[in-house]
C-alpha cells in the first residue's frame, strides 16, 4: 500500500468505480449508510452504545435512506 493511498478518503464514487453493483444504488443513500456506519462505530467505542443486536428479517422497518425525495 502506498503512503498516498493510506490517507484515502472513501467516498461513495470510489467505491462505486471498484464494485460496479454499486452503480445501481443511488450515491445519496451510499454516503448515508457510510455517515450511520461511522457514526455507530464512534458511538461504540466511546461507550455511548450497547453491543449491536440482532435484527430479525420479518421486522418492516425499511432502511434505504435518502436525501432527495
Amino acid at each position: 500500500m502506498k503512503k498516498l493511498e493510506k490517507n484515502k478518503i472513501i467516498t461513495p464514487a470510489s467505491l462505486k468505480s471498484e464494485n460496479q453493483f454499486l452503480k445501481e444504488v443511488d450515491s445519496l443513500a451510499l454516503s448515508n449508510a457510510q455517515l450511520n456506519v461511522k457514526r455507530s462505530f464512534y458511538e461504540f467505542l466511546s461507550k455511548e452504545a450497547k453491543f449491536p443486536r440482532f435484527k430479525s428479517k420479518k421486522n418492516n422497518v425499511k432502511s434505504y435512506t435518502t436525501n432527495c425525495e
